[in-house]
């Protein structure tokens, strides 16, 4: 599930996935400005386009709920190429 902070946590989103405990998973997600499209490993696409009042800067942030104990590792941005304008 997708959350957006803003005056307080909502959830925007969402995608059936069966976890299991133990197992290592990838996020993975790309953000094209309001657009942000999330998979885990081979999982389903989660796809969220925010028109109300997108985040365009700023940054990212990776939380859980409910007293969960989650471990994450190697966490990577990779900035997209500037598409010239003209």
């Amino acid at each position: 599930m997708l959350y957006k902070s803003s005056r307080g946590y909502r959830p925007v989103a969402s995608a059936p996935f069966p976890w299991q405990h133990g197992q290592r998973y990838e996020l993975n997600l790309k953000v094209e400005g309001s657009k942000l499209v999330g998979w885990i490993s081979n999982g389903p696409e989660l796809i969220w386009d925010d028109e109300e009042s997108p985040y365009l800067h700023g940054q990212i942030g990776l939380s859980n709920f409910g007293g969960c104990h989650t471990l994450f590792d190697g966490v990577a941005l990779n900035p997209l190429e500037k598409i010239p304008t003209t």
